[in-house]
């Protein structure tokens, strides 16, 4: 896991060492819902594959007033 403020985001990073998302993977009512959270905060969230196996999750969260 990883934390970071980065321009002016902050970053919340989880990744594993598994078999990772399948090829006709599709999300389901928990990575919609954190999607969507993340949306409705102005910030994104990605689900991927990673690099040399397992799956990345990444919200990129703005910090500071909200409306």
């Amino acid at each position: 896991m990883r934390l970071a403020v980065t321009d002016g985001h902050l970053e919340i990073e989880v990744t594993d060492d598994g078999v990772g998302p399948a090829a006709d993977f599709h999300a389901g009512i928990g990575i919609t819902g954190m999607r969507e959270r993340a949306t409705e905060l102005g910030g994104t969230c990605t689900v991927a594959a990673r690099e040399g196996g397992g799956a990345r999750v990444l919200a990129r969260l703005p910090i500071g007033a909200s409306s």
